[in-house]
Parts: C-alpha cells; sequence; structure tokens
C-alpha cells in the first residue's frame, strides 16, 4: 500500500518488491529527492525503499537532480 511523503516519515512512499506503477513511481521519485536533498547516500536510500541503486540513481537523475560526488563527505585536505 503507498504512503504520501507526508505521512512516510523514514518509510518509502511504495510497497517493497514488484514494479512501481506511475503514480507510485512519482511519489517514490519526490521521496527520494526530498530525502537525498537531506544528506542520505544513494546506498541507504537503496536500502530503505527495497529498490536496486540504479533504480534510485535513475529516478533521480530523472528527476534532475544534480548527484553528490562518490564517497561521501570528507576533510578538506589543506
Amino acid at each position: 500500500m503507498s504512503q504520501t511523503v507526508a505521512n512516510a516519515g523514514s518509510k518509502a512512499p511504495t510497497s517493497k518488491g514488484g514494479r512501481a506503477q506511475h503514480a507510485d513511481r512519482a511519489a517514490l521519485a519526490r521521496y527520494l529527492v526530498e530525502r537525498y536533498a537531506a544528506g542520505v547516500s544513494l546506498m541507504r536510500l537503496s536500502e530503505d525503499t527495497g529498490r536496486s541503486f540504479g533504480h534510485v540513481r535513475r529516478l533521480l537523475l530523472d528527476a534532475g537532480v544534480t548527484l553528490r560526488p562518490r564517497g561521501g563527505s570528507r576533510p578538506r585536505r589543506t
């Protein structure tokens, strides 16, 4: 059963597994964009939603998100 982004909390707005329908895909994309903008990693989003890393990455790219560099945050070298 789908959840809205407002009700999602830390849960993904679509059920685990199976192919997302258009409305579910749009809700999932909105959820992923919001969480990614808040600093959550692609790997974590993949784990939380039960979707593959590539699927999560593709949804974010299709939504126009500019992905962060690989490797997470690291201290700058001076």
